[in-house]
């Protein structure tokens, strides 16, 4: 597989997720049969509740038991999969033995892997100067975080929802005057601007697998809550795909309500993976 492009999958049909704690024995059946466990995991509003300040945002002392455990069976491998900086992210998780990837899959390391997007590298001055351009044009709002994630960039509107439809026109016109390099994408109450380039949180998916497994098989199990995490559940069609909280028009063939849903899932799927 190119490292500047994934082969992909066609996507399946949205479908209606089906309710997690109704599925249970469904999902221990996969995990029993398969050698392999590749799972995917989302940060916030899926490890950890989603709060008002990102930067304050943290994941429970007893999940991070869990992960610590799984990422100690042999057929289990863990990553993180965040929108955050890969270096923020792993800050937060703290589990060295763990595989990160952040900025939305651009930028990869753990257990011997090391990739960073190339198109997305080489545009990391681009992204400075538009931070400090919108940070001049939407300072004055209150409540509204330019944050320059290296290889992208994000601008939060949580604590001022009044303010979306200016931080949208401000971003936008922003993009527009910097040719084709940049793309817009929307999240829960942020806006997310990334290089054009066509890797995604379901192009780095595909290559994990591929790098950690080659041709063997391996069950994914991918676990996320916001509209980026639908790339991933694309790429992945036969995987156990659980969605958090919203599941209109998702990929998704499961969906939990929140965090705590996926706290006990993942105890679940320690015991199961012992078994």
């Amino acid at each position: 597989m190119s490292t500047q492009s994934a082969v992909r999958p066609r996507p399946i049909d949205a479908a209606r997720a089906k309710p997690l704690r109704g599925h249970r024995d469904e999902i221990r059946n996969r995990v029993a049969a398969a050698d392999q466990i590749l799972l995917l995991l989302d940060f916030d509003g899926t490890l950890a509740p989603i709060v008002d300040d990102p930067a304050s945002a943290k994941m429970p002392a007893a999940v991070r038991e869990t992960l610590i455990s799984l990422s100690e069976a042999d057929r289990v491998r863990v990553c993180i999969i965040s929108g955050r900086a890969l270096a923020d992210v792993r800050a937060r998780v703290g589990i060295p033995a763990l595989i990160y990837a952040g900025n939305h899959g651009l930028e990869i390391e753990g257990q011997g892997l090391c990739y960073t997007e190339p198109e997305a590298g080489l545009r990391r001055p681009l992204i400075r100067e538009l931070c400090g351009s919108l940070s001049t044009r939407l300072g004055r709002v209150a409540g509204i975080e330019v944050e320059n994630k290296g290889l992208t960039a994000a601008i939060h509107f949580r604590r001022a929802p009044a303010a979306r439809a200016e931080v949208l026109d401000v971003t936008w016109r922003e993009i527009s005057r910097r040719r084709d390099d940049l793309v817009l994408r929307m999240g829960k109450m942020v806006c997310e601007i990334r290089p054009s380039t066509n890797w995604d949180k379901g192009a780095a998916a595909l290559w994990l697998k591929e790098r950690l497994y080659g041709t063997k098989p391996a069950l994914t199990i991918c676990i996320g809550d916001d509209l980026t995490d639908e790339d991933a559940f694309g790429a992945l069609p036969d995987g156990v795909n659980i969605k958090v909280g919203d599941t209109a028009g998702t990929r998704a063939c499961y969906h939990a309500e929140g965090p705590k849903d996926i706290q006990e899932f993942l105890s679940w799927l320690k015991e199961w993976v012992r078994q």
